[in-house]
């Protein structure tokens, strides 16, 4: 008896190992039977099988969308994107199923609705996450095509909603990838860096299968209440206590003042399109001996540029109609002119320290800091601010120049900025 007793236990292991598949892409789960045999002196023969072709399946639908913060003459931005996968549990089977595949998409034109790209045949259960890769980029700045640089590659996030995929049900979620793009200077040449970001909302019950399931399908989430209440405006949340702007420093100090958690991960300085911010009028002394101090209110190097495939478009309907590229973005607060250009770029760390984008290899802390309701922050930058060229012939490096204005662009994730007036002053008095 005790010999039969291992038997049956050896044999139901062995079939019950065969629900715990192994995470990766997977559109669909493959049906395939295993069989245990077990041999004893005795000969007697056991054997258990089960079939992958019990596990329940229904239908998920993925859409996508993104809420863009747009540099300064961008007018375009097509990135390719690895399989999007999803995090799946049902008792004890737990999984990354592929969700939808590869494909390419002009982000431009995704602002205000989002679209459906796939609709996969897949197990069952309550999905808490999702996860993929932006794998190249191509930017129209200025009217040029300008590869883009990719920085952590992977994005990893958990779903807002319940989304639980019932057998034989349809449900969905909507991505929004939402990449920060950094324009910086090499030499001569401008080119840019990519910041991805993302948030996953699940779609929820009230809205029917029917309107979104089909591929090419469309929702206007901008007046849809379960995605537009995810958004975070900056300027009904961050105020901006003190700005001061010199050729050698940068100081904001911000303040929290709403209600909501709040990201910055980058700033702006943003010029009239102007012969008088270049730097043959202007010429400044490098050398800073001065000690500054702040008193807190409250307590690799870049990925080179990979060449893209040819470029086709998602398109806005079934029909295969192109997409309106830069639509404006009706959730972003900023008011940043078509006249302006961007003198310079920094990034916010989520230590609290600004630096310029040719820094981010030497630092390892993550870009984005967030401010809980009430809570300060100095954003402090001593050095000589590295500027971009002129987008005005004979193209030369922009400066910032004592007496000037300029635009201070605050930016967050998922196309939120603030933008404040800033006179630029002498660091000498």
């Amino acid at each position: 008896m005790a010999v039969i007793g291992i038997l049956v236990a050896a044999a139901i292991i062995g079939g019950i190992s065969v629900l715990n598949l192994p995470p990766g892409p997977s559109t669909t789960i493959t049906s395939h039977e295993t069989t245990t045999d077990i041999i004893v002196s005795t000969s007697t023969k056991t054997s258990t099988r089960i079939s992958n072709s019990t596990i329940e399946k229904g239908t998920l639908v993925t859409q996508i969308t993104d809420l863009l913060n747009l540099p300064a003459g961008v007018t375009h931005v097509y990135a390719s994107y690895s399989d999007i996968e999803v995090h799946t549990k049902v008792g004890n089977f737990s999984a990354w199923l592929s969700a939808a595949p590869p494909g390419i998409a002009d982000l431009t034109g995704l602002s205000n609705r989002s679209r459906t790209i796939a609709a996969s045949n897949i197990a069952s259960g309550t999905i808490d996450s999702v996860r993929f890769s932006i794998t190249s980029a191509l930017i129209t700045f200025h009217g040029n095509n300008v590869s883009a640089g990719i920085q952590s590659q992977l994005v990893t996030v958990p779903i807002t909603g319940r989304l639980a995929l019932e057998p034989n049900g349809t449900s969905g979620f909507v991505l929004d990838i939402a990449p920060t793009i950094i324009p910086t200077q090499t030499g001569n040449v401008t080119y840019m860096e990519l910041y991805p970001y993302a948030k996953a909302i699940a779609i929820p019950s009230s809205v029917p299968s029917s309107v979104y399931a089909e591929i090419g399908s469309l929702l206007e989430i901008n007046s849809q209440p379960w995605f537009t209440s995810t958004i975070v405006r900056l300027a009904d949340n961050v105020t901006i206590v003190e700005e001061l702007l010199t050729p050698i420093s940068l100081l904001l100090l911000v303040n929290n003042t709403g209600n909501s958690n709040v990201t910055i991960n980058g700033i702006s300085i943003l010029s009239a399109n102007s012969p008088y911010t270049t730097l043959e009028t202007s010429t400044i002394v490098e050398t800073v001996t001065t000690v500054t101090t702040i008193t807190q209110i409250a307590t690799p190097t870049f990925a080179q540029a990979k060449s893209m495939p040819a470029i086709s478009q998602i398109s806005d309907n079934a029909n295969g109609a192109a997409m309106n590229a830069g639509t404006p973005n009706p959730n972003s607060d900023s008011g940043v002119p078509s006249s302006y250009q961007t003198v310079a770029t920094f990034l916010v760390l989520s230590n609290k320290q600004l630096i310029q984008p040719s820094s981010i290899g030497q630092n390892g802390s993550k870009i984005g800091l967030t401010l809980a309701p009430g809570e300060n922050a100095s954003l402090v930058y001593i050095g000589k601010i590295a500027t971009l060229n002129s987008i005005i012939p004979p193209y030369p490096p922009l400066s910032i120049i004592p007496g000037q204005p300029y635009l201070l662009s605050i930016e967050g994730p998922f196309g939120q900025s603030e933008d404040i007036n800033v006179t630029a002053i002498s660091p000498f008095g």
